[in-house]
């Protein structure tokens, strides 16, 4: 008997999916979980309860390092995906694109992307170069598509569990989003689990959907409508994500998304590209720095140092590597 039907849901279907060892990755086990739910082993009902009381039984609360929240969170993803493959796909014309890049709307960063910078350690001040994607919505070569299909799998993972969503579509204008923040606060304690998106588009206008009805008379959104999850699933892949032009998104409440630690936070730009402008700069700036303060100075130097000796030395080595080929050039 399998450990699925000792716990009272029913033996897998033929054929059986192979079930993941106890050293399988949570995203293995997501993805068999998900598999036995979708063959009706859970009647459809998998849940956080069902998935520990999985875990517990097969032995995976006692692996080292095993995190339930972890797996949760795989469960939860290939269930956004599985739902994101039956819709539309989104919606491209390259004639817009083109259109963009005509008339100078497309930033000169975007359309270097990927981008080759030339980074500093903040902690250790060691000079290091990475490709960087521009994660821009006006990158039709790389990224805009990208980032749409994240905001997407977010949506097919957020609004089914809601049932229905509240859609509005209004002109955009400077004060919406501090207006939408303060009927959003005067709801939530009716609605705590509250959760709202609104995306900007080029054309002015802003796509609002929310667990909530944000209507209020005195300013947009004075009206809205209440339709079924998949409905406004195919409207938010349809029309809202269409690319290009998407402006800008803003997820909120308990929809909203956690913020990854940018390469900023921990390293100080130095410059974009040119490595061989890149490399000479290195070597009289490390030079220079040996000068001044021996062979390890760079080892020695803490991080409030490197910020204040070692980088500023660095960075006027490249600004005299500039000026030096452009009084040659």
């Amino acid at each position: 008997m399998s450990i699925l039907a000792s716990l009272g849901w029913g033996s897998p279907p033929a054929p059986d999916p192979f079930e993941p060892e106890l050293t399988a990755r949570p995203e293995d086990i997501a993805g068999y979980l998900y598999e036995m739910d979708a063959n009706g082993v859970f009647d459809g009902h998998l849940n956080r309860g069902k998935a520990l009381e999985y875990c517990r039984h097969r032995g995976h609360l006692k692996r080292p390092f095993f995190r339930f929240p972890e797996l949760w969170e795989e469960v939860e993803v290939v269930r956004a995906k599985a739902r994101r493959a039956r819709l539309s796909p989104i919606r491209t014309d390259a004639e817009e694109w083109e259109g963009l890049r005509t008339w100078g709307r497309i930033p000169a960063s975007v359309l270097r992307c990927p981008r080759h910078l030339w980074r500093m350690d903040k902690r250790t001040g060691h000079v290091y170069s990475v490709w960087a994607d521009c994660k821009s919505y006006l990158c039709a070569a790389r990224c805009a598509v990208d980032r749409a299909e994240k905001d997407l799998i977010w949506a097919c993972r957020h609004f089914p569990k809601a049932g229905r969503i509240w859609v509005a579509i209004v002109p955009d204008d400077e004060n919406l989003g501090e207006r939408l923040r303060k009927r959003r606060e005067r709801k939530r304690h009716a609605n705590p689990d509250e959760g709202t998106v609104w995306v900007r588009r080029m054309n002015k206008d802003i796509h609002i959907f929310s667990t909530v009805d944000l209507s209020e008379p005195g300013g947009e959104p004075s009206g809205g409508d209440w339709m079924p999850s998949e409905d406004a699933l195919e409207l938010f892949v349809g029309a809202t994500l269409a690319l290009p032009g998407v402006k800008a998104d803003r997820w909120a409440g308990s929809w909203k998304r956690a913020t990854k630690r940018r390469a900023e936070a921990h390293s100080f730009n130095l410059m974009e590209g040119d490595d061989e402008l890149m490399q000479i700069a290195l070597y009289k700036a490390r030079d220079l720095l040996t000068q001044q303060y021996g062979v390890n100075g760079l080892e020695q130097m803490s991080p409030e140092n490197i910020e204040a000796i070692w980088f500023p030395m660095v960075q006027s080595a490249i600004q005299h590597q500039w000026d030096i080929r452009k009084s040659t050039s």
